[in-house]
């Protein structure tokens, strides 16, 4: 055999494995999670305020089926719910389940209050929930 053969297998070989680890690579990563932004505006009100707004809305989609993390913050005139579902959730599936969940848990806040509905993902498609 001579090296030209041998250097000729050798880069056929190393060009085969990489597109099989490259194919396997490619089935392994994981998909995005689905992920949710409610934004609420209620100008004027303090911290605490908001929170006793975000409290009903929070526990209200707490309910959703495969939530992998709910984490709420609060400021003055403004707060944030954002909702990561596990891997296997469709984000439009997600966006109606949240936008639902809001609508139950709309009954009782007060007029001021201004409830938006993100999603957040690579496309960055969004969604506006208004009251």
């Amino acid at each position: 055999m001579s090296i030209s053969t041998t250097g000729i297998k050798k880069v056929a070989f190393i060009a085969v494995a990489n597109m099989v680890f490259g194919l396997v690579s490619c089935k392994q990563t994981p998909k995005e999670r689905a992920v949710m932004q409610v934004y609420v505006s209620y100008a004027k009100a303090d911290s605490t305020t908001v929170m006793k707004i975000l409290d009903p809305l929070q526990k209200e989609i707490s309910k959703i089926s495969n939530i992998h993390k709910i984490s709420t913050s609060s400021q003055k005139g403004a707060g944030n719910i954002i909702v990561e579902f596990n891997i296997d959730k469709n984000i439009d599936s997600a966006a109606i389940e949240v936008q639902n969940r809001l609508t139950v848990a709309n009954t009782g806040l007060p007029k001021e209050a201004k409830i938006y509905c993100f999603r957040m993902n690579n496309e960055h498609k969004k969604n506006k929930y208004n009251q």
